[in-house]
């Protein structure tokens, strides 16, 4: 609310704090940097507000290799875990000098227990497979194929034919 001064030949209007609990500003082009409350206050705050956002040209990509690198993933794992996100953070790394991801896996050998169930996407197909490792063993290695999805779903019971 606009109050205007009580003399008659002043034309200056003064901004008027009414406590009905509600409070507008609605100068144009009027920048707040600060707010605060006298007393600790329970408030709802409506605000508009102007972002700037700027690139960070000191983490530009100026060249970028790829190597082939050999790993392990070595652990007990729960069902349904993501074998795939596991090995991603094993290889991230992000400092303020360079930034290495990874790109894809093309090669897979898994060696486990016999009758472990692995979930398998490749880029060839549009759904996980499905494998019984029935001798603790799975190969997969294919340069045109990448693996985009590996979950671990545990032991596999097979069905006893003597009952």
């Amino acid at each position: 609310m606009i109050r205007h001064s009580k003399n008659p030949g002043d034309t200056a209007s003064v901004p008027e704090i009414i406590y009905s609990n509600f409070f507008e500003l609605k100068e144009n082009n009027t920048l707040i940097t600060s707010l605060s409350f006298k007393y600790p206050t329970t408030a709802t705050i409506d605000y508009t507000a102007i972002l700037a956002e700027v690139e960070d040209t000191s983490k530009l990509t100026s060249e970028v290799y790829y190597y082939h690198k050999v790993g392990q993933l070595y652990d007990i794992f729960n069902p349904q875990d993501s074998l795939i996100q596991k090995i991603y953070n094993k290889y991230a790394i992000n400092n303020k000098k360079f930034y290495q991801q990874l790109a894809n896996i093309n090669g897979i050998r898994i060696e486990s227990a016999p009758n472990v169930v692995i979930y398998i996407k490749d880029s060839q197909d549009s759904d996980l497979n499905r494998h019984v490792l029935e001798n603790g063993f799975l190969q997969i290695i294919d340069e045109e194929v990448n693996i985009e999805g590996l979950y671990f779903f545990g032991i596999h019971f097979t069905k006893n034919d003597d009952e």
